[in-house]
């Protein structure tokens, strides 16, 4: 979007049906008069030049893309939704969670392993706070979903996950 916070693309098959990714960055909350520079307060300056009501950028971004997600969720168009969300969406309290869920999203790390304990995807926290989540129609075309360990395959501070996926020919 023009805000930077979320990209993605769109696979159109055979029969009509579609597949989007969309990967996202959901900023912290930060102090703009401190951290003037930060995603949060640079989203923040742009909606107040927008004269947005709400300039929250937390807010703006859970509004905004549950608006942009919802028109993709539908029978024939799969959706995967992944990215730094930077909140913990398995807290049961997590309203933006909650929204995701009605839409249909699934988390498939979860849901392929349901045995194993959430563990902290950001090496400076505690929570899990990024995510594979996907619609349900998806579901019959994951191979493979997991997550690696830190400075495995890519510099970050996060862990990187993956899904492998199968959507035919």
């Amino acid at each position: 979007d023009k805000y930077g916070r979320w990209s993605g693309f769109t696979f159109r098959g055979q029969e009509g049906f579609s597949c989007s990714i969309v990967t996202v960055y959901q900023p912290n909350y930060s102090d703009p008069t401190n951290h003037y520079q930060s995603a949060y307060a640079q989203q923040r300056s742009m909606f107040l030049s927008e004269g947005r009501k709400i300039i929250d950028s937390r807010k703006n971004f859970q509004h905004d893309l549950l608006q942009f997600l919802q028109p993709l969720c539908n029978e024939s168009s799969g959706v995967i939704l992944c990215g730094d969300f930077n909140t913990n969406l398995r807290c049961p309290a997590n309203r933006f969670s909650h929204a995701l869920m009605a839409l249909g999203f699934l988390d498939i790390h979860e849901h392929k392993h349901p045995s194993l304990h959430p563990t902290h995807t950001w090496q400076g926290g505690n929570d899990q706070i990024d995510y594979i989540l996907v619609t349900p129609n998806l579901l019959p075309h994951v191979q493979s979903v997991g997550m690696e360990s830190f400075y495995d395959h890519i510099l970050s501070d996060h862990r990187s996950l993956f899904l492998d996926i199968d959507l035919g020919e």
